[in-house]
């Protein structure tokens, strides 16, 4: 997708995006944690280490979880973020 393209997006198309973005990378996460799991279980010192090592156990922890934001949250960022690069702000077509 294209710089302009996104530009022409709605918020709510933005942060679905950023979400699939964020899944894929938790997917990707999760990938990796297994096979360093898988690793470390084949290295385990099974006499020290009874439990064998879980996904879990290499996983980038994820417990403290963001709360959703406003949609007026999310105006007001585009609002900052248009206001830093310079943006214009265009209403019913006419800058503004």
């Amino acid at each position: 997708m294209t710089q302009r393209e996104i530009e022409t997006l709605a918020i709510e198309d933005v942060q679905l995006l950023v979400e699939e973005h964020e899944n894929r990378e938790q997917r990707a996460d999760a990938r990796a944690a297994l096979v360093a799991s898988v690793m470390a279980n084949i290295v385990r010192d099974k006499k020290k280490k009874r439990k064998p090592f879980d996904i879990s156990d290499f996983m980038i922890s994820t417990k403290k979880k963001k709360r959703q934001q406003t949609m007026e949250e999310m105006i007001e960022t585009v609002k900052f973020l248009n206001m830093v690069f310079g943006g214009e702000v265009v209403k019913n077509g006419s800058g503004s």
